[in-house]
């Protein structure tokens, strides 16, 4: 492995240099000192991601002070903050029903589990997913739907 940051000594294989692309997240806390709290490493092409600052608010000084360091060029579009109350949820996992690859086909068995098993997806493929249907929301509550995934990429252009 070689290094892509002298600075971070992020580990960097030359054969993923997208992997080098990091965003190192600070806050400064109240000794006025910075306190690194996540690194993320966000997509070649377009990324949306998040950091939980929860654990570490109290340590920080007021105001809130976030400092954001990129080891390579990249864009950013948007960014912001949010500190909605802590509310009892009541997570429910709808089970999937269908999971049609336009290419593959049926590839339902890959996807139920993080296992190892997966399918290839490559430029314009599709996949066609079903889930159960959720159960009814209480009056005067709202529904928030989360999807999620496991996987990694490779840039365009580079060979597998």
């Amino acid at each position: 492995m070689y290094q892509c940051d002298e600075q971070y000594k992020e580990p960097c294989d030359p054969r993923h240099p997208y992997h080098c692309q990091s965003v190192h997240i600070f806050i400064k806390k109240t000794d006025g000192q910075w306190m690194e709290i996540d690194t993320i490493h966000p997509h070649a092409f377009w990324d949306m991601w998040a950091a939980d600052l929860s654990s570490v608010v109290k340590e920080t000084a007021t105001p809130l002070t976030v400092k954001l360091v990129w080891t390579k060029e990249h864009k950013l579009d948007f960014i912001g903050l949010e500190n909605s109350p802590n509310i009892p949820l009541k997570p429910e996992k709808l089970t999937l029903l269908k999971a049609m690859h336009s290419r593959s086909g049926d590839v339902k068995g890959l996807l139920m589990d993080s296992d190892d098993k997966r399918t290839q997806m490559n430029k314009n493929d599709e996949i066609l997913l079903q889930f159960s249907a959720p159960a009814e929301s209480k009056k005067g509550m709202t529904t928030s739907y989360l999807i999620t995934a496991e996987g990694y990429y490779t840039p365009l252009g580079e060979k597998k």
